[in-house]
């Protein structure tokens, strides 16, 4: 998945939810600017953006969002299948995390 197809996606749950940019910002904890310029594809995603976002919008699907598997909305699971729901946002959770690490700690050493 291109970077362009992931903001183009967060850009359609907002419209489905009705979401201004302005009001997403303020529910997200983020600068609004910020948030607008990845949205118009004007700057890259970081992985804790991309976190921040999945955390403040559990409804949506991690699966839809990055893997394009399944419907945006995450359905009502029945109990076997929210335990492989759980289990498999979980591991996007700790691979986003590990990313976001590698990136920190490169910075760490180039400056």
């Amino acid at each position: 998945m291109t970077e362009k197809e992931l903001t183009g996606k967060m850009n359609v749950f907002c419209q489905s939810q009705n979401l201004t940019k302005a009001q997403m910002s303020r529910e997200m904890g983020v600068d609004a600017g910020t948030l607008g310029n990845i949205l118009k594809g004007n700057r890259g995603i970081s992985v804790g953006m991309l976190i921040k976002f999945l955390e403040t919008y559990p409804q949506i699907s991690a699966d839809w969002l990055l893997r394009d598997k399944g419907s945006m909305i995450a359905s009502e699971p029945d109990n076997t299948d929210f335990k492989e729901t759980v289990i498999s946002q979980q591991r996007t959770i700790d691979r986003l995390t590990r990313l976001l690490d590698e990136q920190l700690s490169s910075k760490k050493h180039v400056g």
